[in-house]
């Protein structure tokens, strides 16, 4: 395919646009195995392994980008810092435009067998449409004057500038979600990313991150088995359109766009249709996709809460111990975290343990329940026996 690599102008297309993939590895032959993978993609693609070097290397040892649109960053089993044995994989979109549809569903099945597979932790989607009846900047000025709306999101962005009238200038991107966000959504002028090139183009894109592109990355690959071998493949196109419906539909709120603020139904949503622009971008059934770690979000929310409420408290307490009493910082917050895993239930540890890739499930188990019997320990014999070694958990 290294001769393949010169496509004019945005073509119409429903596919993955980004999947970052990580892996481990406890030696470097495994590892080893895990980068010729890609590396052979990238030849496949290019017709040549030549790759330049990359960022990220604050995080890895290595880091290699290419022009296939494929990256990857690693440190070796034997290496230094936190991410020793572990490998990265970026997938952009000048990959996936290069691969067929046929190709590409092999690709995500394969990257889910290579040994030492983690997780995804980002997955982009998206649907372009060349010659759309609605391009961006029509869709943005339906959004400003409240004629469409996307549910789920109170605000959105609009990331060109703009002139006196309230036009983008140089094309047109309308966000909804935030960047550090776990799910995004984007809408943009596609023939003005391409400076120009070819027929208008509007893109409608969906970007998740964590717990949604790892848990998207499984529906899709059970997708892809349930439709198995056929020489037109539509598991992936159908998937994204399922996720846009699903996510990033915009709705049609005409006719409250006079109201005032605060006087919108609670369930305008429920009541209200798809644009009539929007039955271009997604057609067919659509299914519906679970995130199923949802605690997440309510967990840091707690903390940030606890954290504001006895935060100050708890610095003034470890002060006392140090600075007052005479004691190690090592020792108060191995206290502190005994008090914590005491109290861990069954059901506390089974509900992370769902969410931890299946080859380290054991080892998270057993883990969790040694802290917490170190710790029922630990509180037993505090104070008496203070010559005790404190347990590393």
């Amino acid at each position: 395919m290294g001769n393949e690599l010169a496509v004019v102008g945005a073509q119409d297309s429903c596919r993955l646009d980004w999947l970052s993939l990580s892996y481990s590895a406890d030696s470097r032959s495994i590892q080893k195995a895990q980068i010729d993978y890609w590396v052979k993609l990238i030849t496949f693609i290019t017709g040549t392994a030549r790759m330049a070097p990359g960022g990220g290397r604050r995080f890895f040892e290595e880091s290699w980008t290419s022009d296939a649109g494929i990256s990857i960053k690693w440190t070796e089993p034997e290496g230094e810092g936190v991410n020793k044995g572990l490998l990265s994989v970026d997938l952009k979109g000048t990959a996936f435009t290069y691969l067929p549809s046929s190709f590409r569903g092999a690709v995500y099945l394969d990257a889910a067998d290579i040994p030492g597979f983690k997780q995804c932790t980002r997955m982009d989607m998206q649907r372009t449409v060349v010659n759309p009846h609605a391009l961006a900047q029509d869709v943005y000025r339906k959004v400003l004057n409240r004629e469409v709306w996307v549910k789920g999101f109170g605000g959105y962005g609009q990331e060109a500038k703009i002139d006196r009238f309230g036009n983008p200038i140089d094309g047109c991107t309308i966000t909804w979600g935030t960047r550090k966000g776990t799910t995004r959504c984007i809408t943009y002028d596609k023939q003005a990313e391409l400076k120009g090139v070819g027929e208008p183009a509007v893109r409608h894109e969906i970007c998740h991150r964590k717990q949604p592109a790892r848990d998207r990355f499984l529906s899709l690959l059970d997708e892809i088995r349930l439709e198995g071998e056929t020489g037109d493949p539509q598991a992936e196109a159908a998937f994204v359109k399922s996720n846009l419906f699903q996510t990033m539909t915009y709705l049609d709120t005409s006719r409250l766009m006079h109201l005032p603020e605060g006087e919108w139904p609670k369930n305008w949503a429920r009541d209200s249709q798809p644009a009539a622009f929007w039955e271009q971008v997604v057609t067919g059934e659509a299914k519906e996709y679970a995130t199923k770690w949802r605690f997440d979000v309510a967990l840091e929310r707690a903390m940030a809460n606890k954290n504001k409420q006895y935060g100050r408290l708890e610095g003034k307490y470890y002060l006392k111990r140090i600075w007052v009493d005479g004691e190690s910082l090592k020792d108060v917050t191995q206290d502190q975290l005994d008090q914590c895993f005491i109290r861990l239930r069954d059901e506390d540890i089974d509900e992370i343990v769902q969410h931890v890739p299946d080859d380290e499930k054991e080892a998270c188990i057993k883990w969790a329940k040694t802290a917490r019997a170190k710790a029922s320990k630990n509180i037993e014999r505090a104070p008496f026996d203070e010559a005790a070694e404190p347990p590393v958990l």
